[in-house]
C-alpha cells in the first residue's frame, strides 16, 4: 500500500487459466468492499474458469447486501453511547467450533450482547 497505508480486509482468490496459476487480491477497508470486488471479479472471467469459479464467488453481491443490511442496523456502544464505532465481527466460538458473528466498538474493544429473553 503506498505510504505505508493499511487496509483491515484481504482476500486471495487461486484458480488455474490456461494451465497458469492466476492469483486474485483484494485489499479493503470493509468486508462489503471485499465481497462486491469478488463479484466484479466473477462477471468479468471468461467462460471456462467464471463456470469454475462461479460457485464460490456467485453471490458475492448478496453477501455484500447482507453485511451492509447489518451494518445499517447497528446498536450503540454500552460504554461510549456511540455507534460510530461499532462493527460486526465474525469469529469462531471457543467452545463449539461454529461461526458466529457479534457487534464490537472499536474505539472501547468491548463486545456488544443482545439483551437475554425471559
Amino acid at each position: 500500500m503506498p505510504n505505508g497505508q493499511t487496509t483491515r480486509y484481504h482476500a486471495e482468490v487461486k484458480l488455474t487459466y490456461d494451465a497458469r496459476e492466476v492469483r486474485i487480491n483484494i485489499f479493503a477497508d470493509t468486508l462489503v468492499e471485499v465481497y462486491r470486488d469478488l463479484a466484479n471479479i466473477c462477471q468479468q472471467l471468461p467462460g471456462p474458469i467464471q463456470n469454475g469459479a462461479h460457485r464460490e464467488l456467485a453471490n458475492a453481491e448478496g453477501i455484500a447486501h447482507r453485511i451492509a443490511s447489518d451494518v445499517n442496523h447497528k446498536p450503540a456502544c454500552r460504554t461510549c453511547k456511540s455507534d460510530k464505532e461499532m462493527e460486526l465481527v465474525e469469529f469462531t466460538d471457543k467452545e463449539t467450533g461454529e461461526v458466529k458473528k457479534a457487534w464490537k466498538c472499536q474505539h472501547c474493544k468491548r463486545w456488544w450482547w443482545p439483551p437475554k429473553q425471559a
